[in-house]
């Protein structure tokens, strides 16, 4: 009921900006009254169930990621049988932390989690138990609540995955980049999306996660246990080394709780391997700085982690390019189209994940476009009442015994001026707040059905913002795509600039130190020249357009890599030779003797400009 309260009080808010004595908006005015009614109706008999059962938070114990739940100390009062009045520790989080603190766990328990965790969902737990002494209840010890619980149920939602996702998987698939998930969620649910969006490279039903077993041992078993498949897949003896192997067949899950284990165990060789385990679940914020790091020092490559929650702070400062994922965009963005369906329609990732966003661009011109008939129409309302607000400013000044006069009437139409600039303004506002929010304006053609007010997506920065240096404001990971590939023109354009100034520099210093052992100089036409053409090419940069698609071959990253440095060592060698050719041919046509006065000349000016004094040269002829 609280959330028709909300919607109720958005309406009216909306309804509040709409005139009366405009025609369309009081058409759309009656249809809002009327959905306003029908809610309020069903909110009376909701609040008289609601009145029948009371919930009051005495005391709050927050989440906390090491014990993977949290729980609050409520007083309930219940007017009906259907529960007894008292004192309750309610208590949520994962199945696994919840199943350690039962009382009793249900012979279904394990099944029905996992059952749901393998279609991807996220599954909470949640548990009760009554607490008899209520005396000082803010003081209470978190193991004295969170103990001896009664089963209540499962939680069980699905976030659907961004359209899109795949695509931007498989784009960078196809460039050569490695596509790792870390994550707090269940191993299941990991492994359900990362079959999804392509991450997973093989059968679900092959994949192995590691299990603790006994007090120090660890063990590869299968992921689906669900009907036969457990009988199937063998489990496997962990061993360290092999982990590189064993990823090359199928694909492997890593939780928090064994990574420690096999941390301590065999420190050096769980770095060097890790980058084979494509999946891990039920990570603490701690652990995926640490895989972040191990990776990183082991294959001597670089991370890009994509974040959205406090728990991926460290890991987004850890990595060379963090991405922070804004959250509130609800299910924009999201196609109930079957993934497998997908998979078999695309092409070439890139090609495809092209026309995602030409299709989102079209949208967010047709939102656009609908915005604008929208505000042109509410102008020619207002602007069709303009002369009655004259006459009715112009009644207000008589009714006051003011001059109705000439400038009376320019007064009153600065006045309503006034007037209609402020309901434009309103209506921007209102049309900004229907069809995007103030921050994220980009984020409205993500978003579908937009026509109410309730529907509107609430886009937040969260912690994630604070700690990543680019933050994408729209309910998609292709940004990924875009500062990858911008990134890479900008490291080749600085790359080939400074192959250009070394180049100059060179050519340059040969230039003048050969002419100066002739006794020569270059002209002025030839020095504007070379100037002109240098500037030329470096102007070239700025018309210079990245490739379509990213290539798996990265960019070379230093002018010094052999390649770049023999390529520049190269062309130095044919400019010097076609420098010395054109030197030695100039002086064959000209003769020796031409030279002679030539290298003669220049000496004699040289003098006469060191013996000048600087009367002489401020003279235009000097020269």
């Amino acid at each position: 009921w609280r959330a028709k309260e909300i919607t109720i009080a958005r309406q009216k808010e909306y309804m509040a900006g709409l005139k009366d004595d405009i025609e369309s908006d009081k058409k759309e005015k009656e249809e809002v009254s009327k959905k306003i009614q029908d809610l309020e109706k069903s909110l009376k008999s909701d609040r008289v169930e609601a009145g029948k059962l009371t919930v009051a938070i005495k005391h709050r114990f927050h989440f906390s990621s090491d014990l993977q739940r949290m729980s609050t100390i409520c007083k309930v009062t219940c007017a009906t049988d259907k529960c007894q009045s008292g004192v309750y520790g309610l208590v949520k989080g994962s199945p696994e932390a919840i199943a350690k603190l039962l009382q009793e766990k249900p012979s279904w328990y394990d099944s029905a989690y996992k059952s749901m965790a393998e279609q991807g969902q996220r599954i909470l737990a949640l548990a009760y138990t009554r607490i008899v002494d209520t005396s000082d209840l803010g003081n209470k010890p978190r193991e004295e609540v969170e103990n001896h619980l009664t089963f209540a149920g499962f939680i069980a939602f699905k976030c659907e995955t961004r359209k899109d996702s795949m695509l931007v998987i498989r784009s960078l698939q196809d460039s050569s980049h490695a596509c790792v998930m870390l994550t707090g969620d269940a191993p299941l649910t990991a492994l359900s999306v990362a079959v999804e969006v392509g991450i997973a490279q093989f059968s679900p039903n092959n994949a192995l996660v590691l299990t603790e077993v006994g007090e120090d041992g660890l063990e590869w078993r299968p992921a689906i246990t669900s009907g036969a498949n457990g009988d199937k897949v063998e489990p496997v003896k962990f061993e360290a080394a092999g982990i590189r192997k064993l990823g090359e067949s199928r694909d492997l899950i890593i939780t928090g709780g064994p990574l420690e284990r096999a941390w301590q165990q065999d420190t050096q060789a769980m770095q060097a391997q890790l980058s084979s385990v494509k999946i891990f679940a039920r990570l603490s914020p701690f652990q995926k700085e640490q895989i972040i790091q191990a990776v990183r020092k082991s294959e001597k490559s670089y991370s890009f982690m994509c974040g959205d929650g406090g728990n991926d702070v460290g890991a987004l400062k850890e990595a060379d390019v963090g991405l922070a994922l804004l959250s509130g965009f609800g299910n924009a963005n999201v196609d109930a189209k079957n993934q497998e369906e997908q998979k078999a329609d695309v092409g070439k990732a890139e090609d495809a994940l092209e026309a995602v966003r030409k299709e989102n661009q079209q949208k967010a011109q047709e939102i656009m476009q609908k915005s604008k008939v929208e505000m042109e129409r509410k102008r020619k309302d207002l602007v069709s009442k303009q002369q009655e607000w004259i006459q009715e400013e112009l009644e207000k000044r008589k009714a006051r015994g003011e001059d109705v006069g000439v400038m009376a009437q320019f007064s009153a139409m600065k006045s309503v001026m006034g007037r209609l600039q402020t309901e434009m303004k309103k209506e921007q506002e209102l049309q900004q707040k229907k069809h995007g929010t103030a921050f994220a304006a980009g984020a409205a053609k993500w978003a579908e059905g937009l026509d109410s007010v309730e529907d509107t997506p609430m886009v937040q920065l969260g912690d994630a913002s604070t700690a990543a240096p680019f933050t994408t404001r729209t309910p998609s990971i292709s940004s990924v795509v875009d500062i990858i590939r911008q990134g890479r023109c900008t490291l080749l354009s600085a790359v080939q600039q400074m192959q250009m100034m070394m180049l100059e520099s060179m050519i340059a210093a040969y230039t003048m130190s050969t002419m100066s052992v002739d006794g020569t100089r270059p002209s002025e036409p030839q020095m504007m020249a070379s100037g002109v053409f240098v500037g030329i090419a470096s102007l070239a940069f700025s018309f210079a357009r990245p490739l379509d698609r990213m290539h798996p071959v990265r960019p070379l990253s230093s002018v010094f890599h052999p390649a770049n440095l023999f390529s520049m060592l190269g062309q130095l060698a044919i400019h010097l030779f076609c420098m010395v050719y054109i030197a030695n041919l100039a002086k064959e046509v000209m003769g020796e003797e031409a030279v002679r006065d030539i290298i003669e000349f220049e000496k004699e000016r040289n003098k006469r400009i060191e013996a000048m004094t600087e009367e002489e040269m401020s003279e235009w002829n000097w020269f």
